[in-house]
């Protein structure tokens, strides 16, 4: 896991209720050092008034060069992935909702990126209360992710990005 500083620094909060898909999706971008906007995940995702489709944003990452994949899981393979995925929860009485679970800190408690409350701690308990649905997605960056850096290379060399 990156240190908490870098999550820290990647992390994005969702702009308005519908946006906190596309949110975790951007704060997964950032933390593996790439960029985007909420108006182009938007626009990848599908994201309407109502939110986002757990398969809106497995679009848009793949779109966006990662290997992307939905699945059940439950806290163990949570733990045993290791690595930043985005969660279906539920929250305040039935509000479907997203989160990045970046991992299991030191003191069994799992480090949670929350696009309406910024980064919060989760026991193995609060954490399962709250996924109740079992759903996530992964994400990896494949060959066809562009970190922000490279981007600005491409640029400066005459070359566009889409």
């Amino acid at each position: 896991m990156q240190t908490q500083k870098h999550i820290q620094k990647s992390f994005v909060l969702q702009q308005d209720q519908s946006d906190c898909g596309v949110a975790c999706l951007l704060s997964l971008i950032k933390y593996y050092s790439g960029n985007n906007t909420f108006e182009t995940l938007r626009n990848l995702s599908g994201t309407n008034t109502t939110g986002t489709t757990l398969l809106g944003l497995y679009q848009a990452a793949n779109n966006l060069g990662f290997t992307a994949e939905g699945c059940e899981a439950d806290i163990d393979a949570l733990i045993e992935h290791g690595k930043p995925c985005i969660l279906h929860v539920t929250v305040d009485d039935n509000m479907q909702h997203y989160v990045v679970c970046y991992g299991i800190h030191e003191d069994e408690v799992f480090l949670i990126g929350d696009p309406a409350k910024g980064i919060v701690y989760y026991t193995k308990e609060e954490l399962e209360k709250i996924w109740q649905s079992k759903t996530c997605l992964t994400l990896e960056p494949d060959k066809d992710f562009v970190k922000a850096s490279d981007a600005k290379k491409q640029k400066s060399n005459g070359l566009s990005t889409l």
